[in-house]
């Protein structure tokens, strides 16, 4: 940057204007030490050439030393380089592992991977832990669900079968109840049929013992009338000794008495006829009824025994009812208990349900750790990559600057060598100045010196005169005006009147 610079401040338009007007005005001295005369003509223009060959060779010298010294310090330079580029290529084509660990990068990604593999593998861990526990647990359920099923259904069928014997035992007892009641209804039903027909058979016996006692009366009447006839007629003796009337009033009550006796006789025979066959209908029912009794107080003998057989069952089947109960009450213990432990279960397979969502959400949080881990990763990767790829732009840009760094360099020689070699003419020109001042001193008179000293600006003692201040009426030169406005000193220095940008003007002269 520094030999640009130089490099471009020797091609300036000033430079190169100074550097004219520097030969215009040697040429303008040569051609006036030629136009005053033969001896400055001869004697000045041969030391002219000599002072210009001087200043050439010193030049020359100046630039071949100084090429001299830049070629040295190019190949040391270069030397250096070379071994440098030499090693590091050979270093390049051959990098070991240890030359990767060292860059900062890999230390990162190796870093990064690392944790990310010890993360990874503490949720494998985990995850495997989690997965056997639920394993087990579930495992656990199903052996305490088979249990409590098999346990329940033993319970039940147990149950259910006591249930079913005694729901049959009670079927059994009620159809041998209804049996009984009905035996019994029968029983009591005959019972008041045998009590009507005992008290029916106690009235017609009542009846046919009125009846058989006037009978009774009737036929001892009958016996004395028959004995009172045949004492009549043992005494026919003394009906002879009746008279006609007498004998027909006996006859005729003899007669009324026949006729009632003959009326009396068939209903006393159709009473007699249906009082015996009443009696033998009565008597046969009361045989039926006798039978019937005896048949039913067998029955009842077979419904007594059957009865306290039925009780006796009863009895059993209540002790069974009694123990169905109790293992009723023991099984329904058992079952809140069984309620009890799998509400238990419950609870703990829903803590551990809940607990297996927590693992469950904790590796989701994990595996979306380890995704923006992997993510990171392969940014890193892409990064690495782009990296890899900036380095061979880099490396490009390098050789580039590389090429233009040897290009400045060796414009940097060439203006250096080009800058010595024009100090050397410099030197020269000002040793020509130098002695052309002095030879024009010399020559010029005390007006010219004076008339020069009135041109030259009284502040600077540098430039010609050429604004004039409008106030006053002074003249300084131009740069120092403008000084003067800058640093706000706005006054003439030789009167101290005060000026503005508006009261200048160039002077020509």
């Amino acid at each position: 940057m520094v030999a640009e610079k130089k490099i471009d401040r020797i091609k300036s338009a000033q430079v190169q204007k100074l550097e004219k007007q520097a030969i215009a005005g040697g040429v303008k001295e040569e051609s006036s030490a030629t136009n005053n005369g033969p001896e400055s003509t001869n004697g000045v223009a041969s030391g002219v050439i000599n002072e210009e060959l001087e200043t050439a060779r010193d030049a020359a010298l100046a630039e071949a030393s100084k090429r001299k010294e830049q070629l040295d310090q190019l190949e040391a330079d270069n030397k250096k380089l070379t071994e440098e580029v030499t090693s590091l290529n050979v270093k390049l084509t051959g990098l070991s592992d240890d030359d990767y660990a060292k860059t900062d990068l890999f230390k990162a990604i190796k870093s990064q991977h690392e944790d990310v593999i010890k993360r990874v593998n503490n949720l494998e861990a985990i995850n495997i832990q989690l997965r056997e526990e639920a394993q087990k647990f579930q495992a656990e359920r199903t052996a305490y669900r088979i249990k409590i099923d098999d346990e329940a259904r033993a319970t039940v069928s147990e149950n259910e079968g006591s249930v079913a014997r005694a729901e049959a035992d009670l079927a059994r007892i009620r159809h041998s109840r209804d049996e009984l009641l009905a035996k019994i209804s029968v029983l009591e039903a005959s019972q008041k049929n045998n009590d009507a027909s005992r008290d029916q058979t106690k009235e017609l016996v009542s009846a046919c013992e009125n009846r058989i006692a006037a009978l009774e009366s009737e036929c001892q009447r009958l016996r004395l009338q028959l004995e009172q006839n045949a004492a009549e007629v043992q005494s026919t003796p003394a009906l002879d000794a009746l008279s006609p009337e007498e004998l027909r009033q006996k006859i005729m009550t003899l007669e009324s008495q026949y006729k009632l006796l003959s009326n009396e006789l068939p209903s006393m025979e159709a009473a007699w006829k249906k009082a015996q066959a009443v009696a033998g209908k009565k008597i046969t029912e009361i045989t039926t009824w006798e039978d019937n009794i005896t048949r039913a107080n067998a029955d009842k003998t077979k419904a007594d025994q059957k009865f306290f057989a039925a009780m006796k069952a009863k009895e059993t089947l209540e002790q069974q009812i009694r123990a169905l109960r109790t293992q009723a009450i023991k099984s329904t213990e058992i079952v809140t208990q069984l309620k009890d432990a799998d509400h238990a279960s419950r609870s703990l397979v829903e803590k551990l349900e809940k607990q297996t969502a927590e693992m469950k959400a904790q590796m989701d949080e994990l595996s979306i750790q380890h995704r923006t881990l992997q993510q990171k990763l392969n940014e890193g990767a892409i990064t690495s990559d782009g990296q890899v790829s900036q380095i061979a732009e880099l490396k490009k840009v390098l050789e580039a600057k590389d090429t233009a760094y040897l290009a400045a360099k060796h414009a940097q020689r060439e203006s250096e060598a080009e800058r010595d070699k024009l100090k050397a003419e410099v030197k020269g020109l000002e040793k020509q100045c130098d002695h052309w001042k002095q030879k024009s001193l010399g020559d010029q008179s005390d007006e010219a010196s004076m008339m020069q000293t009135m041109l030259q600006c009284q502040v600077c003692k540098n430039n010609f005169k050429d604004t004039i201040l409008k106030n006053c009426g002074h003249i300084f030169c131009n740069s120092c005006v403008q000084d003067r406005l800058i640093n706000r000193a706005r006054k003439c220095p030789n009167c101290s009147k005060a000026f503005g940008a508006n009261d200048t003007m160039r002077v020509h002269l």
